[in-house]
């Protein structure tokens, strides 16, 4: 065997242990809230926010809410719809 070669193998077989491995990292899920209406008119954000919280989902830790605005604008709904999508 040339000394090349018993280097490549066996060098990389060495390292491999020394690798490091994080923990697995826990997959954030997202929640895309349409709203015809704005965050302060909406008299349900409160009850939904506090229904998720009881059920585990917390914002920031394990779900993260994207919330889209229409503002009472219907023709707008497709576009926040199809940016929610993306």
């Amino acid at each position: 065997m040339k000394r090349r070669n018993f280097i490549y193998i066996f060098g990389s077989a060495a390292a491999l242990p020394l690798t490091a491995r994080g923990q697995p990292t826990a997959r954030i899920s997202r929640l895309g809230i349409l709203l015809y209406s704005n965050s302060k008119a909406d008299p349900n954000m409160e009850t939904l926010r506090s229904a998720l919280r009881d059920l585990g989902y917390i914002d920031g830790q394990n779900v993260s809410f994207e919330y889209r605005y229409a503002e009472d604008r219907p023709e707008r709904l497709p576009d926040l719809a199809a940016d929610l999508v993306k």
